[in-house]
């Protein structure tokens, strides 16, 4: 069976670097499909500006037309903090025989450790770190800031080619250098706030439903 792709965060709003993001998985990664997973209550990062149902609705409208992705609003359901490895489980006892590919940033992965049974994160899919041209290991590991284990999972479980990934259920890492587009949602919401216009760094349809809604001006 062809794997799940998993791609996590708030989306608030979508944009046009997630949507940067997805293209590229899709074009590198032979899926049976790619979740996107909006999160309802983040452990670590600040609660979504927008509700739970517009931030779902901003995600359909964004991906409209896009073959082979999907919105998974287990986490939106769910009562208590988003925590990833819940999800991971949720799915694996859905589908038991789907390998699981968990997409993340940079700095998502790198702070792995603080997130809720991190460990059995490893042992329920592959993760997938997504970076900018020119990051590797060596460079992550000068920075005073990085965990010395998470240095030492990145050592023992990177793997360079992804047809290695099919060899091994779960627990492998991979590198993987996009095209990321300088955007984020904070800067959107930041241009709305302060009257500016945020076209072009956003579909249209999605800006539509911000103006619509006349989210993000507090």
């Amino acid at each position: 069976m062809k794997p799940i792709g998993i791609f996590g965060g708030t989306f608030d709003p979508v944009h046009f670097g997630h949507l940067r993001v997805i293209i590229e998985i899709l074009e590198n990664f032979d899926l049976e499909e790619l979740r996107l997973i909006p999160c309802s209550t983040p452990p670590i990062k600040k609660a979504a500006v927008a509700s739970n149902e517009q931030r779902l609705e901003m995600l359909r409208l964004a991906i409209a037309g896009h073959k082979n992705v999907s919105i998974d609003d287990i986490e939106i359901h769910r009562e208590g903090p988003s925590y990833t490895v819940d999800t991971l489980v949720s799915i694996k006892e859905k589908q038991p025989d789907a390998p699981l590919y968990l997409f993340l940033g940079t700095d998502a992965f790198l702070s792995l450790k603080h997130w809720h049974r991190w460990h059995d994160i490893l042992e329920l899919a592959h993760i997938i770190v997504i970076h900018r041209p020119g990051w590797d290991i060596d460079s992550a590991e000068t920075a005073s800031d990085i965990d010395e284990e998470i240095k030492s999972i990145l050592h023992t479980r990177l793997v360079h080619d992804k047809m290695a990934l099919r060899k091994k259920e779960t627990g492998n890492i991979i590198l993987f250098p996009i095209r990321k587009l300088d955007i984020s949602s904070s800067g959107i919401r930041d241009l709305i706030r302060n009257g500016k216009n945020p076209l072009h760094l956003l579909p249209q349809d999605v800006l539509d439903f911000i103006y619509a809604r006349h989210l993000y001006l507090t």
